[in-house]
């Protein structure tokens, strides 16, 4: 999946670790972001007076260059995102504002086609969630019964990545119980004087090591019954 991508100034001054794991998420996830040629500042701020034309200039540049390219617009920044979001707006739902920005744009040395709030906008955060949900996961974010039914798969890989996770845990303490077994063994063939304590030692470890189904049967069903409400909250983030 392509999309164009407008980084905008902070993520190219004093945010750049955010413009580059933006772009490495982006691509493991399948998603090539494609940056705006020749974009500009976007403003920082969108300003609702209807007469102030040029500093909206280079957002609806870039809105334009997304249409062109048949790619949805996105941006990491809030800021960026607003502004062009903003503007967007304004140049599909103001037939006079748009107007006056296509005059402005229609004096460029390569004029683009007339904007009129073609492009779609998104916010890299939208994008994963409106989009890339759908896309990987076959989940529609606005649809409930799609996304109960997306959560619910989601919940059953949570819970085979949590037992997974106990059950590694309890293999790699038996491993080592059964070392500790045959250290203890060694032990009591070269000081037969330590036979009395090593025996009780070796009873005891006999003992955790034949609990650990048990213990793992016991985390199997907490994990599986879990705490609905903390679940819910870590598929929400």
């Amino acid at each position: 999946m392509k999309v164009s991508y407008f980084p905008g100034c902070t993520l190219r001054t004093k945010a750049k670790n955010l413009d580059l794991y933006a772009r490495k998420s982006a691509e493991k996830l399948g998603i090539e972001l494609c940056e705006v040629r020749d974009w500009q500042c976007c403003g920082g701020v969108f300003v609702s007076a209807k007469d102030e034309i040029a500093t909206k200039l280079s957002s609806v540049r870039a809105l334009a260059y997304a249409r062109d390219a048949g790619e949805p617009l996105v941006t990491v920044c809030s800021a960026c995102h607003n502004v062009i979001k903003q503007t967007n707006h304004a140049m599909k739902t103001d037939a006079d504002f748009a107007a006056k920005v296509n005059l402005y744009m229609s004096q460029d040395k390569n004029p683009e086609a007339p904007y009129n709030g073609e492009t779609e906008v998104y916010h890299y955060l939208e994008l994963l969630r409106d989009v890339v949900t759908r896309q990987r996961f076959g989940v529609d974010p606005l649809n409930f019964d799609a996304r109960v039914a997306g959560r619910a798969r989601v919940e059953e890989r949570l819970n085979d990545a949590q037992i997974s996770v106990v059950q590694a845990g309890i293999l790699a303490d038996e491993c080592d119980g059964h070392l500790l077994v045959r250290v203890l063994d060694l032990l009591d063939e070269r000081r037969p004087c330590l036979h009395i304590r090593l025996a009780a030692v070796k009873a005891e470890l006999a003992a955790d090591l034949a609990a650990e189904a048990g213990v793992l049967k016991q985390q199997r069903h907490l994990i599986e019954r879990g705490d609905r409400d903390v679940r819910d909250h870590a598929l929400r983030l």
